[in-house]
């Protein structure tokens, strides 16, 4: 039987639709609040004049992070044009700069995520296959995700505001954190810079956290749905033609729902694991930079190294982890003596029907359309990155 959804039974709030009580629907609730409190709305049912105020906020933010790259920029030319530059100051303005970048990247990508219907449109899917059935289930997992946003959006904040009074009260200054503290002339004017800077990568981090969402949540409902698979004739509630006819519209929902998410990440995907592997690269230079290992270099170096790590473990292994799930179907179905023992040949045309639907091997989120994120992928990435990472020595060694 094929689950009917009526669309009008969604209470519209903002750009999503909104079930406050249904699986995925409480963490997206919690998190449009908390864009709400940060002034990051932007969607068509937000009011005219909220609209217009943050619209003001966002442009004004992202102009002035556009101002820091620049002015970063033109430090590190004119450093390497005079044979000026010490490696640590170097390796932090490169590893800030691509941090900024990405944060950019990304409040930009939520914005248009706002303003277009395809979120909307995949959150409709998902919860239209099984009504949100192995959300339900694994409440806890989704639950765990939206805690560690909130933990890693304190810590990180935490560590700028620590560092920066580090740099004032205890550490000694760098190249780097004297050029940036006359970003705006005078000194005292950097904490505007600083504050627009945590506010970006607070957002950064909602995103990051809002793609593992939506894609651990489709990997959750795979999952329900290959335990289905598994125990097709073992309970004997129903007839097993029944369940595989049923299998085949949930099947077809859910790899409707996955093409969405495909399509909804797959650039916003390709971008961060291109800016990750430099961010990666040069915080591990940014450790060694240093003959005496100075704490200015460890203190930005070792944050940024964990955070790269969370980041790629999050565009990689959610996905990958949803492939391997899609894959899996597969197998359960031709592992199931129940549907092939005894022959019949009604129940025998329909499994192979379910079978040529389950043998989708491209159903996952991919990197731009051009490969996707499978556990192999990530082996390749992290392979990419150690050779680069071992170029770059070589080369600083010979200089």
């Amino acid at each position: 039987m094929e689950v009917m959804v009526n669309e009008s039974a969604f209470t519209r709030v903002d750009s999503l639709m909104i079930l406050p009580s249904e699986g995925l629907f409480v963490h997206l609730h919690k998190i449009r609040n908390f864009l709400r409190r940060m002034r990051c709305m932007f969607s068509r049912e937000t009011p005219a004049r909220d609209r217009c105020i943050n619209l003001f906020i966002f442009w004004i933010f992202q102009l002035q992070l556009f101002y820091q790259i620049g002015y970063n920029g033109i430090y590190m030319w004119n450093a390497m044009r005079n044979h000026d530059s010490d490696p640590t100051s170097m390796c932090m303005a490169t590893v800030v700069m691509n941090w900024i970048l990405q944060s950019i990247i990304s409040v930009f990508y939520l914005r248009s995520w706002q303003r277009n219907s395809r979120l909307k449109q995949f959150l409709y899917l998902l919860y239209n296959s099984q009504n949100f059935a192995g959300c339900k289930e694994k409440i806890k997992v989704l639950n765990r995700v939206l805690f560690g946003m909130f933990v890693l959006i304190v810590v990180i904040n935490l560590h700028v505001i620590g560092y920066r009074l580090m740099v004032i009260y205890v550490l000694t200054p760098t190249q780097f954190d004297l050029h940036f503290q006359a970003i705006f002339y005078y000194k005292p004017l950097c904490i505007i810079a600083h504050f627009v800077a945590m506010y970006n990568i607070t957002l950064w981090i909602v995103v990051l956290a809002l793609f593992v969402l939506c894609t651990k949540a489709a990997h959750i409902e795979f999952e329900h749905f290959n335990n289905r698979v598994r125990n097709i004739g073992k309970h004997g509630s129903k007839p097993i033609n029944q369940d595989l006819l049923e299998l085949v519209q949930v099947h077809r929902k859910l790899a409707k729902a996955v093409r969405c998410l495909d399509s909804l990440f797959e650039k916003y995907a390709f971008i961060m694991l291109a800016t990750n592997i430099p961010t990666t690269i040069f915080s591990i230079l940014l450790i060694g930079s240093s003959a005496n290992y100075t704490l200015n270099g460890l203190a930005v170096a070792l944050p940024s190294f964990a955070v790269c790590i969370i980041q790629l473990m999050g565009l990689t292994a959610t996905p990958a982890s949803l492939y391997k799930a899609t894959c899996m179907s597969k197998e359960y179905l031709f592992s199931n003596e129940a549907v092939w023992q005894p022959y019949r040949q009604e129940t025998y045309q329909i499994a192979t029907y379910l079978l040529s639907h389950l043998g989708q091997s491209d159903l996952g989120v991919s990197i731009w359309g051009f490969a996707v994120v499978t556990k192999p992928l990530i082996l390749t990435t992290l392979s990419a990155m150690v050779t680069l990472l071992a170029l770059l020595l070589e080369l600083k060694r010979k200089n």
